[in-house]
């Protein structure tokens, strides 16, 4: 802005180059949040089109000027004036270099399938992607920029390129503003790698310098990524939320963002609690006790999600007592707050426990570990989880499905794997029974079982058997409008706890041949069988190309009981670990962390121990924890 500024202060210009730097003007103008004036230098640039009718330079910019007024007023612009503009030679020739730039990207992809590949000495598509971009950019055509720079980045992330590439790119895909690509493409290089990437592209984010185009993305950079994330920028960006939570009416005038800027803000606060400094941790428990009365839903949801995050040791009885000492909040964020005086104050927790004693089912969350639940409670939560799970099945005979809420079904399945005594089993047995097209409600219940298949009974396991077999085994409906989830891995890893032997060797080498979730729980499938030849699978599959195969295989490596000095153990453990994603290693993590400290697991948590992910780090030092007590 300034260089536009400073070159807009020189009055030599003709007429043509005037208007070109005004467009420029509003271009920046427009990023910075300034709609209005934005607006009246784009309306100001159409008077080029009286007295340049034929100059394609001044027809590219008003048609740029065009665009940008109907982008900042689309509910108050002339659609057809607006496309009639965009209809210039320079968006003319723009469009073709993108399109001969796709079309060599696709013969290329084209040759590879076929098997006669030829490398080039420059890459084309590039070469035209990058120059559509310059061409929009010059135009200040920002729309058209924002297009041409996204295929751009995501040409090079799709090349195999270096570490400073993909993070260049991953930068580009947030200076575009594409903060859905943005949550996608960290994810990925996160679980594939290299994760280093990610790093170096979130340790470019300065959000005090967040334009109204890259915000967004900013935020969605900062929170896909935090598991990597420098604690001392993770302490930067946290303040600068804190701060702009106090008053967000001063960063909504400033760039009068064209999204849910509270709940981005506390979505990424929610991610970086966890790894921020325990200074700053104290300052986020702090704006939380000072938190005026939270009356709205969607605010309320978001504010517990947060407190949610914040570890529980960071609470102090002071800070319980403030809590406590609330009023007129809204049940979403009165739930987190009980989730903290539980953990701290008997009292309230047996006030919970009252609850429970009820039946009231959504105040098991604030409860915590249910094996301390008494048999009165217990009675009357699995009356009403049966209730629930029984109404469920009556929708679900009638065509009806829902999206969210409790997951009755899972949870009657801990309750009965910890309080035996007074288990009831029959509603699970009914659900997997039921006949019906959906198949999404069963994703809670099967990973339930597969968590506590051994404690589920012997005549529970012969009447669900051949429902979860049938599961295993049948493709997923297909439904001319949703998408119906696929559910046959998760009915596979269900069974083989419950009862391995269930699974024949044909079903199991069908499994490894299916997708990457099918794959992964013929692992789990070769674990629970204990084959005496399971780690010679392992081995084989081990070169799998997905990485969540890939992490499996290690988790249930890091599960078994280690042989002193096996170095095949080691060996593949360490082939495994030297993968550039997190996946992997905070799989081994979650693993290392619940076993008991051994010299033989002491090497695999050396592997981990300078980990670039925050996650896996922190599991390490809780299994060096228990060697120390």
């Amino acid at each position: 802005m300034e260089v536009v500024e400073g070159a807009l202060a020189c009055d030599d210009y003709v007429y043509i180059d005037q208007a070109w730097l005004t467009l420029h003007r509003a271009r920046c103008l427009a990023e910075l949040g300034d709609l209005e004036n934005a607006r009246l230098c784009a309306i100001e640039v159409q008077k080029l089109r009286a007295v340049a009718v034929d100059d394609p330079t001044a027809m590219a910019i008003t048609g740029s000027g065009a665009d940008l007024i109907f982008r900042l007023n689309p509910w108050d612009s002339d659609i057809g004036e607006v496309i009639k503009g965009r209809d210039t030679l320079a968006s003319w020739w723009r469009a073709q270099e993108v399109a001969a730039g796709l079309q060599v990207q696709f013969d290329a992809h084209f040759q590879r399938w076929v098997g006669s590949a030829k490398e080039s000495e420059f890459d084309q598509t590039f070469l035209r992607l990058r120059s559509g971009a310059l061409l929009a950019g010059m135009a200040a055509d920002h729309s058209s920029w924002r297009q041409s720079h996204k295929l751009l980045a995501q040409h090079i992330l799709t090349s195999n390129s270096s570490h400073e590439n993909v993070a260049e790119s991953l930068s580009a895909l947030r200076h575009a503003g594409e903060d859905k690509l943005v949550k996608d493409t960290t994810r990925h290089l996160l679980r594939v790698g290299p994760a280093a990437a990610v790093r170096i592209a979130a340790s470019s984010v300065k959000l005090d310098q967040g334009t109204r185009t890259s915000l967004h993305a900013d935020l969605q950079l900062i929170s896909s990524s935090a598991d990597v994330l420098d604690s001392e920028w993770a302490d930067t960006h946290v303040r600068w939320i804190l701060s702009n939570l106090s008053d967000l009416d001063v960063l909504t005038a400033r760039l009068q963002p064209n999204f849910p800027l509270e709940y981005v803000l506390l979505s990424t606060l929610s991610d970086l609690v966890t790894v921020v400094s325990e200074s700053v941790l104290r300052e986020v428990v702090d704006h939380v006790k000072a938190l005026p009365q939270q009356s709205d839903i969607g605010s309320s949801h978001e504010w517990g999600s947060v407190i949610t995050s914040i570890p529980i040791t960071a609470w102090t009885s002071d800070d319980r007592r403030v809590l406590g000492a609330r009023t007129g909040d809204s049940h979403e964020i009165v739930g987190a707050f009980d989730r903290v005086l539980a953990d701290g104050d008997p009292v309230h927790r047996e006030r919970i426990q009252e609850s429970l004693r009820k039946g009231e089912v959504h105040a098991l969350d604030a409860f915590g570990d249910v094996r301390d639940l008494d048999d009165v409670a217990v009675v009357a939560l699995t009356g009403a989880l049966s209730s629930g799970i029984y109404r469920q099945i009556d929708g679900l005979k009638k065509g009806q499905t829902s999206i969210g809420g409790m997951d009755f079904a899972s949870t009657l399945i801990l309750l009965n794997a910890w309080h035996p005594k007074f288990a009831v089993w029959a509603p699970i047995c009914d659900l997997l029974t039921t006949s019906s097209p959906f198949r999404a409600h069963l994703k809670g219940p099967l990973r339930g079982l597969q968590r506590h298949g051994v404690k589920v009974p012997v005549d529970v396991v012969d009447t669900i058997v051949g429902p979860l077999h049938d599961l295993m085994v049948t493709s997923p409906s297909v439904h001319p409008f949703f998408r119906n989830e696929d559910v046959r891995a998760a009915s596979a890893t269900a069974l083989a706890a419950v009862r391995p032997s269930a699974i024949s060797d044909t079903e199991l080498w069908d499994l490894m041949h299916g997708n990457a979730d099918q794959r992964a729980a013929a692992i789990e499938v070769v674990a629970r069988k204990e084959s005496v030849s399971r780690n010679d699978t392992f081995v084989a599959m081990s070169r799998d190309s997905d990485s969540w195969v890939r992490a499996v295989i290690a988790n249930q490596v890091a599960r078994t009981t280690p042989d002193a000095g096996d170095p095949d153990r080691l060996n593949l453990m360490r082939h495994l670990l030297a993968n550039e994603g997190t996946l992997v290693a905070r799989m081994v993590a979650v693993a290392i962390k619940t076993s008991p400290p051994d010299s033989e697991t002491d090497k695999v948590a050396d592997m981990l121990r300078n980990h670039v992910s925050a996650g896996v780090r922190q599991s390490i030092a809780e299994y060096d924890a228990k060697r120390v007590s």
